[in-house]
């Protein structure tokens, strides 16, 4: 038996909708500009992780900090813009920097599901 009645519970189906909801949401966070490609895999991923694990409660604390990330990302810009030629990364997301935000989310949610 894994992490109490985890391994009992396994419903394929839901794994599949939590699968593909965070690949849409990936790909969306994607076509804004918000991710690149790395970063969209990751995301989707990431947030199958914390969809699959947590539920939807989780996926919200997550997607809000992302959104509101990006957003004042946006935000700020034109002030970025200034000072971004010294740094190599832009205002897209990459994979280590979506594991670095959402990684935290995603070991919390796995250590909630092995603790409950």
């Amino acid at each position: 038996m894994i992490c109490g009645n985890f391994s009992q519970d396994f419903d394929r189906t839901k794994f599949f909708i939590d699968l593909v909801v965070a690949i849409i949401i990936a790909y969306l966070a994607y076509r804004a500009g918000m991710l690149d490609r790395s970063g969209g895999l990751a995301a989707g991923i990431l947030g199958t992780v914390v969809i699959g694990l947590g539920g939807v409660s989780w996926a919200l604390v997550l997607l809000t900090f992302f959104i509101s990330a990006s957003g004042i990302s946006m935000l700020f810009h034109v002030r970025k813009s200034v000072v971004e030629g010294d740094f190599a990364k832009g205002s897209q997301r990459d994979a280590s920097q979506v594991a670095a935000n959402g990684g935290i989310g995603s070991v919390l949610v796995l250590v909630y599901v092995i603790l409950i």
